[in-house]
Order: C-alpha cells, then structure tokens, then sequence
C-alpha cells in the first residue's frame, strides 16, 4: 500500500513539474543560450582602409582610431576619423588629366555602410577642400554629415558653416553636389562678406 501512495505522488510530482516547465518563462540569458550566436565582426585599431573607385584609382582613404564592424547591422564603426576624399575629375571646368581634388575629412565617429554606398560622420566635424575654378580652398564644419563617395554628394540636415577666405555663410541643412560644382543651403541662411 505504501508503494501504491509513493508512486501516485511520484505521478502527480511529475505532472505538477510538467506543468510548470511547459507555462514557465525563459530568462533572457536562458533565450540567447537557445538562440544562436550572431557573426562576432572584427576591430582593429589604428587602421587604414583604402577605396577604390570603377576606374580603379582612390576614391578615398579613411584613417581611424579604432574600428568595429557591425555584421547585425550591416555597417563598421569609426573612431576618431581622418579621410582623404578624391571625386573623380569629371567637370566641365577640369582641364583633361587633371589631378582629382583632395578633400580631406575629420570627425569624432563614423559609420560606413558595408557596401561602402554612404559614410555618416559626427562630432566636430571638419572638411576642406579646393573651391570650384579657383585656387581657394573652403571649409565646411558642422556635427553631423553624410557623405556618398560613388555619387560625390555631401549633405547634412544640421547647422552648417562654410569660411572661405574672409567669407563666411551659415545655414541648417545643405547638400553638396561635387560632381555639379554646386552648393544648396536649405534654410536660415546667413552670410558675412568682407571687401
């Protein structure tokens, strides 16, 4: 009689327990035991990593701290970034077998799209380069700029500034055709000219 009350509360013990499990809750570190792992990526510090263009010249040179590639989200991230940029020279106004212009590039962060399609910068962000038909060069600063290296387009949606030689012209927002040669300031825009 005894063996028949153990083995009833075995049955119901393991029916209980049953429940239990089935009803019960995996903690998040018991769900990411069962799910599996995503793709590490890689970091490097103090990298350099060259792009090349259709024509298989430069297209730009991105120098960074520390760099970290993001596999989940498709995209590598950048510390401390300095960039040569050099648009093909495609312009009405180059003469033939001109030297690309130079642009160079600094910011705090960066995140580049795997495809090497877009390059978002942020943090005291600075560009120079040479002004369309003239020997001057142009600053650009601001805290946030897109960059398409393949399209030579520059843009940002924050406040801008551009100095050139005494000039000075502020606005919120601005895209930068290269290629075109032309510069849209979207709004606010205020300028200072000097004689």
């Amino acid at each position: 009689m005894i063996y028949r009350v153990v083995i009833v509360v075995l049955i119901v013990a393991l029916v209980v327990g049953a429940l239990l499990m089935t009803n019960r809750t995996d903690s998040p570190t018991e769900r990411a035991a069962d799910e599996p792992l995503s793709e590490p990526g890689y970091a490097a510090r103090d990298t350099e990593v060259v792009e090349t263009g259709a024509d298989g010249r430069e297209l730009y040179r991105l120098k960074a701290e520390l760099i970290r590639q993001r596999p989940d989200a498709g995209m590598i991230e950048l510390e401390r970034v300095q960039m040569d940029y050099s648009p093909p020279t495609e312009s009405t106004s180059a003469p033939d077998g001109a030297t690309p212009a130079l642009w160079k590039v600094s910011a705090l962060r960066g995140e580049v799209q795997e495809s090497g399609e877009r390059i978002r910068l942020s943090g005291s962000v600075n560009v120079t380069g040479p002004m369309p038909t003239a020997v001057q060069t142009i600053r650009l600063d601001t805290e946030l700029l897109d960059i398409q290296p393949r399209e030579q387009l520059i843009t940002t949606d924050a406040p801008v500034t551009l100095t050139w030689t005494g000039q000075r012209l502020s606005s919120v927002g601005m895209i930068a055709n290269l290629k075109d040669e032309t510069v849209q300031l979207q709004s606010k825009v205020n300028g200072r000219f000097l004689p």
